[in-house]
């Protein structure tokens, strides 16, 4: 009677015998996958927030003479009219002045621009023998919506030498290096003291001569500027012709002005002299010209890997410097940014230790404890790989969407090892997957929200979406293989109600024997 009673609650280890796949065979696909997923940790890009969602490739082009009406109707509707056909383009806008004109086209962040640039340039080169032929050749150049390079880090140049030497040494030892270094997109140097020419004019000859001022400014954009004179054809392309002064020459053979039937040149009424300009400001720390160097970082690389890389060239040039060059850090974003994801990464395993501990708690055993921690450190290095492949950024918000996430992960994980413990199938995964539908389902709404309020959100409900189907699949797979090989004894509540009921079968037996000793002597004694 009462063994049957006891039977449930004594079985410890039930193995589902369905066919399917191998414990083994899951446990190492899920043991590459989560290698795979640590792997991938050093490729995420790493910023503080998102950064922007839009890209931008701008056609620029010139029509000389031409009148804003005359520019759109011949050129930039045209123009405006093949490009809007171009793949994955989610806007086009454009701008017709006098005598040039621009298109703006707008992609989504995960486009390839080099690719639509390079469909953009097969677009112009087919339809540009179509347009007015003094118009220039499309000129296409790419940018990103709101994503300007950043400062990321810049160096105070210090030395005894003259500010012109620091800066001649800079540009030829250290610019290139720096620039070379993938994920830098600008080194800009500042602080040293600019030269300049100085020219001199005699009043009194000028005056005697007839010249004026403004003879002599014609006479030196003459000399160095440069003007279209028109177009040539080569094969299927067109080019614009430009006219420019060849001259070598120095300076004092700029003519000025012909008077008396001689051409009078600025060296016969002026004087010049190449020299160092008067300083505006004067920056020294510690007695020493102060020199500064700037280097900007796209907002789509992971900054603190390249500033790691900026620093290190940086340690690597400064080897080799003389001994009056030195080189400080004056400004490193990446610390900042270092210091606020140190604080969130260590919240977030402070709040994944609390979970551990209450797991324990409640079931007093470490062998659960270890399963349950297992399984999420699994759910986590797939989540990372997954992050990778979808190009998922590491920022606040995303280490927020995956704290948020971890405590349904780890209830689906409790969920499943509970069930598959007690009765060894998967019975219970329907119910986790309409919980995580569910959860799921609500997220979606984050998308249908303006563009502006959704540029801040998707990337978190992207990170708990990615994470709890993973949970799903460890759920699915993962955890009963694991417990094939590492099952949990279950629960100690659960044994203890087994230990209770068979002290009780035990003694319902003895009082039963003890009854029909009596029944058959005809003496005996009843308690109760």
């Amino acid at each position: 009677m009462y063994r049957q009673s006891i039977l449930p609650f004594i079985s410890i280890k039930m193995v589902d015998k369905r066919k399917g796949i191998s414990p083994f065979s899951v446990l190492l696909l899920m043991a590459v996958a989560a290698v795979v997923g640590a792997a991938c940790f050093s490729m995420l890009k790493v910023q503080y927030t998102p950064s922007s969602q839009d890209k931008k490739i701008t056609v620029t082009y010139g029509y000389p003479g031409a009148s804003s009406r005359i520019v759109e109707a011949e050129v930039t509707s045209k123009l405006e009219g093949i490009l809007s056909n171009i793949k994955e383009c989610k806007s086009v806008s454009s701008v017709s002045n006098n005598g040039d004109g621009s298109i703006t086209l707008e992609f989504g962040k995960k486009v390839d621009l080099q690719s639509a640039r390079f469909e953009i340039a097969s677009q112009i080169r087919n339809v540009y023998p179509s347009l007015p032929r003094s118009c220039s050749y499309p000129v296409i150049s790419l940018n990103s919506s709101g994503n300007k390079s950043q400062t990321a880090i810049s160096f105070n140049i210090l030395s005894s030498l003259p500010s012109k030497e620091i800066a001649d040494f800079v540009e030829s030892r250290i610019i290139y290096p720096i620039s070379t270094i993938k994920g830098v997109e600008d080194v800009s140097f500042y602080g040293n003291t600019p030269y300049e020419w100085v020219v001199t004019f005699d009043y009194d000859i000028e005056r005697s001569l007839g010249i004026t001022a403004d003879d002599i400014s014609k006479a030196f954009n003459d000399r160095y500027s440069e003007s279209l004179i028109g177009m040539v054809t080569s094969g299927d392309m067109r080019y614009g012709v430009r006219l420019k002064d060849g001259s070598v020459g120095d300076m004092s053979d700029i003519p000025v002005k012909k008077v008396g039937g001689r051409i009078v040149r600025l060296g016969e009424i002026a004087q010049f002299r190449y020299q160092e300009a008067l300083p505006t400001s004067y920056y020294r720390i510690n007695g020493l010209n102060t020199l500064n160097l700037a280097v900007a970082v796209g907002s789509d690389v992971n900054l603190i890997s390249v500033v790691g890389d900026v620093k290190g060239k940086m340690r690597e040039l400064e080897a080799s410097f003389p001994a009056e060059i030195s080189v400080k850090v004056n400004y490193d974003s990446s610390e900042y940014i270092s210091a606020e994801l140190d604080k969130i990464y260590f919240r977030t395993l402070l709040c994944l230790l609390i979970l551990l501990v209450f797991a324990f708690l409640v079931n007093r055993s470490w062998r659960y404890m270890v399963v349950v921690a297992i399984t999420l450190a699994v759910n986590i290095l797939i989540s990372v790989c997954l992050y990778w492949l979808v190009g998922l950024e590491i920022n606040i918000y995303t280490l927020a969407g995956v704290t948020v996430s971890l405590g349904i992960i780890i209830d689906n994980t409790i969920v499943m090892v509970d069930h598959y413990s007690r009765y060894g199938n998967r019975g219970v995964f329907p119910a986790l997957l309409s919980a995580v539908l569910t959860t799921v389902a609500a997220l979606l709404v984050i998308f249908l929200l303006p563009e502006q309020e959704r540029a801040s959100l998707t990337e978190f409900a992207v990170a708990i979406i990615i994470n709890l189907c993973v949970s799903l699949l460890v759920a699915y797979l993962f955890v009963p293989a694991l417990l094939y090989y590492f099952p949990v004894n279950f629960n100690v509540k659960d044994s203890a109600r087994a230990k209770r009921l068979r002290r009780i079968a035990w003694w319902n037996r003895g009082y039963g024997r003890y009854i029909g000793w009596g029944i058959r002597t005809g003496g005996f004694w009843c308690w109760g």
